[in-house]
């Protein structure tokens, strides 16, 4: 994790694939609750969620 990021905490993914975050994280980042987000899978197990600005959108790199 490079010093430009923060961890903030653990959050839950439900069966249906909904993930929960905590306040803080709204609090300690640029998402807002209404806004869109990206979400890059990492084939080492992780995920990044980034916020996106409207009418962003995105299509796989296949890269």
């Amino acid at each position: 994790m490079t010093d430009d990021r923060t961890m903030i905490g653990v959050h839950t993914i439900d069966v249906d694939g909904t993930i929960t975050l905590d306040d803080d994280v709204f609090e300690k980042s640029k998402l807002e609750r209404t806004g869109n987000c990206l979400v890059v899978a990492s084939p080492e197990g992780g995920v990044n969620v980034m916020p996106v600005t409207t009418g962003f959108n995105p299509k796989p790199s296949g890269q």
